[in-house]
C-alpha cells in the first residue's frame, strides 16, 4: 500500500514540477491536500521529498525539518538513489517507525530523487493487531536507533535504559525482564512470566528493519489470569479428591481388616 501510493505521488506532475523547481512553497500547496488524504483514509504518518543522494527537501509531516542528510540511517533511501528502483520495507526516521514505500521520480525521463511515504506503524497499528489476536501490544525502540534519527518522542519514556517505549495498547504499560530483551537482540525470541495481582506472559520478538538489523523489540502481552486460577482451582480438586480417596479407602481397609480379622482372632482364641 505504501508503494502504490508513493507511486501514484510520484506521477503527479505538478508536483513534479515544483519539486524540479526546488520551489517548496509550490509544492506544499500542491502536495500537502495529497498528505493529508492519504493520512486520513490509509494511515500514511510520513510524506517526503528528497533530493538526490539523500538529502530531504520537504517533509510534509514536519514541514520546518528539512535540508539534512538521510544516509546514515535512512537505507531504503541509500538503496533507491543508487538503484533507482523501488523499494519497500520497514524502517525508523526522524517522523519515526513507518512501513516505507520509497519510489524513483523522473522528469523527462531524468531521475530527479525520491519520493518517500511511510505509513503508520505505532498506536493504531498495534489497535488492528490486538482487535484480531486478543492480545496487548507493544513496541520498543534502541536508543542508538532513536538518538541516531534525532527522533524527538512525545514523552521521553525509557522503562529500560536501552529501549523507548515507541507504542503500546496497554493504559499502564509495563516491560519485560531486561535478561530477556538481551536473549532478543542475540535474535532469540524471549517468553517472561509477570506475576502480580495479575499473571501475564510477555513473548518478545526482535523488531528488524529493511536492513535487517535489530531496532527495538516487539512485546505480544497476554493476560493470563483466568487460566491461572483454574488451573489452581483444577489443581485444589484434585487435591480434594486424591485425600477424599484415602480417607475412604483408609475406612474400607479398617472395615475389611475387621471381616478378616475377628474370624482369626476368634479361632485363635479358640485354638
Amino acid at each position: 500500500l505504501a508503494l502504490a501510493i508513493s507511486t501514484d505521488a510520484a506521477n503527479n506532475q505538478e508536483a513534479v514540477t515544483a519539486f524540479v523547481a526546488r520551489d517548496r512553497d509550490r509544492l506544499i500547496e500542491v502536495a500537502l491536500p495529497l498528505y493529508q488524504t492519504a493520512s486520513e483514509q490509509f494511515g500514511v504518518a510520513q510524506f517526503q521529498f528528497i533530493e538526490p543522494p539523500a538529502t530531504s527537501f520537504l517533509r510534509l509531516h514536519q514541514l520546518e525539518n528539512y535540508g539534512d542528510d538521510l544516509t546514515s540511517f535512512r537505507f531504503t533511501v541509500v538503496v533507491v538513489n543508487n538503484s533507482q528502483d523501488p523499494v519497500k520495507g520497514l524502517e525508523f526516521g526522524r517522523g519515526g517507525l513507518g512501513m516505507r514505500g520509497e519510489v524513483p521520480i523522473f522528469y523527462d525521463g531524468l531521475y530527479v530523487g525520491i519520493l518517500d511515504i511511510g505509513m503508520d506503524v505505532g498506536e493504531d497499528f498495534l489497535g488492528e493487531l490486538k482487535a484480531k489476536t486478543n492480545a496487548d501490544w507493544q513496541l520498543l525502540i534502541t536508543r542508538r536507533t532513536v538518538e541516531a534519527t534525532n527522533f524527538q518522542p512525545a514523552e521521553a519514556n525509557y522503562p529500560v535504559e536501552t529501549l523507548l517505549l515507541y507504542a503500546s495498547t496497554l493504559d499502564t504499560p509495563f516491560t519485560a525482564p531486561e535478561e530477556a530483551y538481551a536473549r532478543v537482540f542475540n535474535g532469540d525470541i524471549a517468553t517472561s512470566h509477570i506475576e502480580g495481582e495479575r499473571h501475564f506472559v510477555i513473548h518478545s520478538f526482535p523488531l528488524r528493519d529493511y536492513s535487517r538489523r535489530v531496532i527495538g523489540v516487539v512485546d505480544a502481552i497476554s493476560d493470563r489470569t483466568a487460566e491461572v486460577i483454574l488451573q489452581d482451582r483444577s489443581r485444589l480438586t484434585s487435591s480434594s479428591m486424591l485425600l477424599l480417596a484415602f480417607i475412604v479407602g483408609g475406612f474400607i481397609l479398617t472395615g475389611l481388616s475387621n471381616l478378616v480379622l475377628q474370624p482369626l482372632a476368634a479361632l485363635t482364641e479358640t485354638a
